[in-house]
């Protein structure tokens, strides 16, 4: 299959820019990660960048583009529980319907601390879905628009998980239909290009100090071990609670 024909998803979050930003010889189709993952499974996609649990559901049907992902190894910044109250007395959270392997991670976390939580798919207007919910989770730009509003408590999941496991997260990863023939060194090396050159990625209203120390310092793109050590204990926890059917095998696409 021909660059041209090869139909790329691609997620319009700031975190996401280093790896999709300037991708030439696709056709590239963007839309909130979890339309991504439907549009992958149905054969809209043969390409998307997706939530790390969407792998999981689906492995035998996939492979991973290999060295690449969006994690962090502590604090994230963009995956934030806004609350009225403390963790440990949360009943409901409304979460925003973007988001797959984030509100996994939540409740993995919540399960952890023994807590029974309610959960609701619903927008990301925080201020009103706090007058419903004892706390909201926000991914992505939302949440880093929001990272100044004034609720009572701030959670970041990244350095939730770090604190429970003692192991970075991963959130992300290039994921291929499998069979198919692609390079992903064009990835790689696009990525290696655009990782030098963060500030020239940002429009003119996103160059801040705070956005270009997110993609440079807290923003996690290379999949090492210790990370693939953290995504697979994030499976297994998955498998453990009943959000998949198996653990999978991670499979790199050659």
């Amino acid at each position: 299959m021909s660059l041209l024909m090869i139909r790329v998803g691609c997620v319009n979050f700031i975190n996401a820019y280093p790896l999709t930003k300037n991708l030439k010889g696709f056709e590239l189709i963007y839309d909130i990660p979890s339309k991504l993952a439907d549009m992958l499974h149905d054969g809209v996609l043969d390409i998307a960048l997706v939530s790390s649990i969407e792998y999981a559901k689906r492995f035998k049907d996939y492979t991973i583009i290999k060295d690449l992902c969006i994690g962090s190894d502590k604090k994230v910044c963009s995956i934030t529980l806004f609350s009225n109250l403390k963790i440990g007395n949360i009943k409901t959270v409304g979460y925003d319907r973007s988001t797959r392997s984030s509100i996994t991670l939540l409740k993995i976390i919540m399960k952890e601390m023994n807590k029974v939580v309610k959960y609701e798919e619903e927008g990301n207007n925080l201020e009103k879905l706090l007058r419903i919910y004892d706390s909201v989770l926000l991914i992505g730009d939302n949440a880093l628009k929001n990272r100044d509003y004034p609720s009572k408590y701030k959670y970041d999941l990244g350095e939730l998980w770090n604190r429970i496991t003692g192991l970075p997260f991963v959130y992300a990863l290039w994921v291929c239909k499998k069979d198919l023939e692609v390079d992903p060194n064009h990835f790689k090396d696009q990525y290696l290009k655009n990782i030098d050159n963060i500030s020239t990625l940002l429009n003119n209203d996103e160059k801040t100090s705070f956005n270009i120390n997110y993609l440079e310092n807290i923003i996690k793109y290379d999949l090492t071990s210790e990370r693939l050590k953290g995504l697979n204990l994030f499976y297994k926890k998955s498998f453990e609670n009943g959000f998949i059917e198996k653990i999978p095998q991670i499979k790199f696409i050659d």
